[in-house]
This record gives structure tokens, C-alpha cells and sequence, in this order.
């Protein structure tokens, strides 16, 4: 160290998916200054990153996707953010210390861990007198079942502040009686009213006012006369109408949407086709199985020397080998003669060579601006989607080569974050019911696949095209 020399101390981590050094700062804020015992209190959490000798900088689009949702620690409670906002409900007197942290799926820290607090006051006192009566509301709600049975209404129910979720969506379903219970892993979702539990990508969802909130039920505040349905279906229902439920439709037609996934489930996957199981797919991967076993008795996929590792991320390289196996495309291509063509980084002895060249011939696949596929890179969902989409347009599969849906009328909470490359291949694929999203309502177009996840959107594409 030299006379005059800066010295900089700071906390660092690594990067998920490239394991670069980078210094995410989180930033925490609370709503309230004042806040007293009994009170509700709102948590905002994002990041900037550190860049010297910048200083802090935003996060690009893809560093917010790839950091995800934040964990809030208070003693041994955790609670998960739904777009960087948590909510803590009747907070107690005293001094609540809390800590903010965000890991990969590997363990490696996405961000620094924040560590803060904030005061709780004793309530102040009314000044005697008759207590002030709880202020309520009176909204309206229906509750629809898997198979378009009512299991309540449609009917009015009362609301007031001081019940156990106060006026939300939440607390309407609650103050029903019918029993329901929050997921184990993600806090603030509903995974099952009346025995009837979320499987795959089907579930509980509501809405309020004929809209979907991006938002979680708990954190959905009411006014009086709000209208709420809470139905379950796949992640591309829209859910019952109103006028319907109040109309007695629902009886008859049983939410068309439902019944339709049940049809695609029976038609895609017949009891004849031959099937390889693998003894790493447990309980956890239920969801992907079928397409899994499906898909390697068939030949298309193969498994590892341990089984299918399905939680293993996929590189863009045995994306496209895949693909172009399932779609049989011809791979009687002179790889040599083709070289001078192909992407920078593939070299004809490569042994992704023949199957990039045929996707990229056939316009399948793009390259970066400097010609360059980075074929060892997971693959992630917003490429995805735009393959899907290129082949939709190669397929003819689609009326007009522009999707029908809006951006805006996507039930995703961060379809801001999907970069306009992506845009057509994610409204496609959506409404297609190729890709999905997660049950927090986001759709993480930054995310990599696993190989479950790559076998299940490669099976839904086979049936797509058959169809």
C-alpha cells in the first residue's frame, strides 16, 4: 500500500450460473416509520449492484430474473417475497431483527445478506370511552372446485380489519370455513381448500373483480362490493365468470378449462406407448414423469449413468440435440462442407456439430450478433420460448405470425423482465400451453431449464404438432 492509495472493503458473491465474482447490494426499505403493535408492516426489497469506481448501478433485466425472490428470516420464521414485497401481520412490542438474504439453487449467495430491524411501539391509547368498533366491509365471493363443483356461494361475507388476514382475498376465502391450508415451501400460497390440493402446474388461483392480481391473496386488500372467485385450473385459465356462478352455469359446464386439461392429459398420453422409468424420478417430479418415461421409450431422450438426473440444469447444446431428435429432423448434412457456415464456436467434430448445423439451417436456432451460439450455456426459458415460436412459424401452426395475446394480458407479475426478443415466444408458447409459470405467478424467462422441465416442453410440443 502506497501514500494516498484508496482502499475499498466490501462483501462479495457468485454468480449462479457463471460463478463470476459480483457484489449485489440489497436494498431494504419499510412503508412505516411509526409502527405500533397490532399493525401490519410492509417490507420492499431489490438490489443495485456494486461497480467501482461507479459505485452502485441498476440491475440489468436479466441480473433482476436470475436473482428471483428474497428470503426474510425473523428467529426461525422465514417468509418469501412476491415481486420484492413481504408483508408481517400483527407485529408484536419491541425490536424486531430481521435479516434478508437470496441463494441459488447451489448455495451460492445471488445477493448480500442484509441484516436490519425495525421498532415496534406498545399500541397508544384510545383515551378511554366506548372502544371503536372494528371497521368492516361486505364483499362477495364463490369458491369453484377441480371438477366445477360450488363449494361456496355465490355469496356475501363480512370482512373486518381485525381478522386474522384482515380484508383481503385471503381473508374472504378464510372467513368462509372452509378449511384450507398454505404451501409447505412457498409461503403465502394456497395449496388446497377442502382436500382438494394443487398438482403439476394446476391449482388454486382467485381474482378479484373479473382481474387476476399479481399479488398474493394475503396481500390483496378489498373494498366493499369486490366480487372474488377462487377456482382451481391450470396456469392458463382465466377462471369462471360471475354472472354465470350467479346465473347457475357452472353446474353444467364445470369450468371448460379444467375438463379441457384433463382431455390433453388422457389424449397425450396413451396407455400403449412404451415407456423407460428411471429410479431417480420420486414423488418430486410426478409432474414430469410421464413425459420423461414417455419420451425415453420412444428413444428420444436417454438417461445417465445414475438415472435422469432431472433437476440437472440443460446447456443450449443438448437443447437443440434433443429437439432435433424428437422432430427427426435430417441429419444427412456434410458437417465439413457446412463448416464455413457454422457458428464460431462449433467445430465440425464437436459432437453437437450436426444437430446445431441442421437447426440452424433451417432456421430453427439464431446466433449472437458476432456469430456465436455458446452452445456449453443453459439454456434458458426465454430461448426457449423463442425456438418454439420459430418452429411454430416453420410448422405453420399458428394463424398469423404474430400471437394474439398482449403482453399485459399475460397472468405473469414480471412480464416486464421478458426482453422484446422473447416477447412473441413467450406470449406463444403460453398460450399455446407449451411453458407456463410458477406458482407465484412470475414467469422467470432468466431461469435455466432442468432436464425435467426440457422433456416436458419438448413433449407438449410433440403433441402440439401431431394435433
Amino acid at each position: 500500500v502506497e501514500d494516498g492509495d484508496e482502499i475499498i472493503f466490501y462483501l462479495g458473491a457468485m454468480d449462479a450460473l457463471t460463478w463470476a465474482p459480483k457484489t449485489y447490494i440489497p436494498q431494504v426499505s419499510i412503508d412505516s416509520s411509526e409502527i405500533e403493535e397490532g399493525d401490519s408492516v410492509i417490507i420492499n426489497i431489490n438490489a443495485r449492484k456494486y461497480d467501482y469506481p461507479l459505485g452502485l448501478t441498476d440491475l440489468t433485466i436479466d441480473e433482476k430474473s436470475q436473482i428471483g425472490e428474497y428470503t426474510l428470516c425473523i428467529g426461525e420464521e422465514t417468509y418469501t417475497s412476491s415481486s420484492g414485497v413481504i408483508t408481517l401481520y400483527d407485529v408484536q412490542k419491541g425490536t424486531v431483527v430481521f435479516t434478508v438474504s437470496n441463494v441459488s439453487g447451489s448455495g451460492y449467495p445471488d445477493v448480500v445478506t442484509f441484516k436490519g430491524s425495525f421498532l415496534v411501539k406498545e399500541k397508544s391509547s384510545s383515551g378511554g370511552g366506548t372502544p371503536v368498533k372494528p371497521k368492516s366491509i361486505s364483499v362477495k365471493i364463490a369458491v369453484i372446485g377441480e371438477d366445477g363443483d360450488i363449494l361456496y356461494g355465490p355469496g356475501s361475507v363480512t370482512l373486518y380489519e381485525d381478522d386474522p388476514y384482515g380484508m383481503s382475498a385471503l381473508g374472504a376465502l378464510d372467513v368462509t370455513g372452509l378449511s384450507w391450508s398454505f404451501h409447505d415451501s412457498f409461503d403465502g400460497f394456497v395449496s388446497e381448500i377442502e382436500g382438494e390440493e394443487n398438482r403439476g402446474s394446476s391449482g388454486w388461483q382467485y381474482k378479484v373483480n373479473g382481474s387476476i392480481p399479481n399479488s398474493l391473496a394475503e396481500n390483496k386488500i378489498l373494498k366493499k362490493g369486490d366480487k372474488v372467485i377462487w377456482w382451481y385450473g391450470s396456469a392458463s385459465s382465466k377462471g369462471p365468470d360471475w354472472d354465470d356462478l350467479e346465473d347457475g352455469n357452472i353446474n353444467s359446464s364445470k369450468d371448460d378449462e379444467v375438463l379441457e386439461e384433463k382431455e390433453e392429459e388422457i389424449e397425450g398420453m396413451p396407455a400403449e406407448q412404451v415407456r423407460k422409468t428411471f429410479p431417480d424420478l420420486g414423488q418430486n417430479w410426478d409432474w414430469a414423469k410421464d413425459a420423461i418415461e414417455i419420451l425415453a421409450g420412444q428413444g428420444i431422450i436417454e438417461g445417465t449413468g445414475s438415472g435422469f438426473e432431472p433437476g440437472r440444469h440443460i446447456t443450449r447444446a443438448e437443447f437443440i440435440k434433443l429437439l432435433v431428435k424428437a422432430l427427426q429432423l435430417d441429419l444427412q448434412l456434410d458437417i465439413e462442407d457446412y463448416q464455413e457456415n457454422l457458428f464460431q464456436d462449433v467445430k465440425s467434430g464437436d459432437w453437437f456439430a450436426q444437430a446445431v448445423a441442421c437447426a440452424q439451417k433451417n432456421g430453427i436456432i439464431e446466433g449472437d450478433p458476432d456469430r456465436r451460439f455458446r452452445p456449453h450455456d443453459k439454456i434458458s426459458r426465454n430461448e426457449i420460448a423463442a425456438i418454439l415460436y420459430r418452429l411454430a412459424i416453420l410448422y405453420r401452426l399458428l394463424e398469423t405470425t404474430i400471437p394474439t395475446l398482449e403482453m399485459n394480458s399475460l397472468p405473469f407479475s414480471d412480464v416486464e423482465k421478458v426482453p422484446a426478443w422473447a416477447a412473441n415466444g413467450v406470449k406463444y408458447a403460453f398460450q399455446a400451453g407449451l411453458m407456463q409459470g410458477y406458482q407465484d405467478q412470475t414467469f422467470r424467462g432468466g431461469n435455466a431449464l432442468n432436464r425435467a422441465e426440457a422433456a416436458v416442453v419438448i413433449y407438449r410440443y410433440l403433441q402440439e404438432i401431431s394435433n
